[in-house]
């Protein structure tokens, strides 16, 4: 991925707001790219922390919108936290993860799910009751088998055996603004 652009404009659609006031240059992106519909996670670290995430798997939105629309919500929206300050912004690591493939699985348990994902790579996404749930391959690290990811995403999510899909993604992260020794 080439990272440069698409995480400058996922850290300006955050400062967007800190700053009130529009800084984004629609124009500094007319790459073709941006006009594609790509599913896409935007998350933000702190201390190596988990801070916020939003995304969507598959997306109805362009790149560009989907970058700009989910920075915001995974920094100021995200449920599971209060909105990101200015000083977190500064010290906060921002990564952006594009969906390179996605595939719709044919199983009828989880241990055959388990069989058809490769270990740290492959995320699922799953569709039930109208919600979509989705766990990326980083969450691998907390487990040692793919079955042990299977169960850890039952138990945070909806798993529909008649909806699943294993994703796999292209990760970038930046630097934080201001490091402290």
């Amino acid at each position: 991925m080439s990272s440069s652009p698409l995480l400058k404009l996922t850290r300006d659609s955050m400062k967007e707001v800190l700053s009130a006031e529009l800084i984004i240059n629609k124009d500094e992106y007319k790459d073709e790219i941006f006009n594609e519909n790509i599913g896409l996670v935007v998350s933000i670290w702190l201390d190596n922390e988990l801070r916020g995430s939003s995304g969507e798997i598959i997306s109805d939105k362009s790149l560009f919108d989907g970058i700009v629309f989910h920075a915001k919500k995974a920094a100021f929206q995200d449920p599971m936290f209060s909105p990101l300050t200015t000083r977190e912004f500064l010290h906060a690591q921002v990564e952006l993860s594009l969906v390179t493939s996605i595939k719709k699985l044919n199983i009828s348990s989880k241990s055959e799910l388990a069989t058809q994902l490769n270990f740290a790579q492959d995320g699922i996404f799953s569709v039930a009751d109208g919600e979509s749930y989705a766990m990326m391959p980083n969450q691998y690290n907390e487990v040692k088998t793919t079955l042990e990811f299977v169960e850890l995403f039952e138990k945070h999510n909806k798993l529909n055996l008649d909806q699943v899909y294993s994703f796999t993604i292209d990760s970038a992260k930046d630097k934080a603004i201001i490091v402290e020794p």
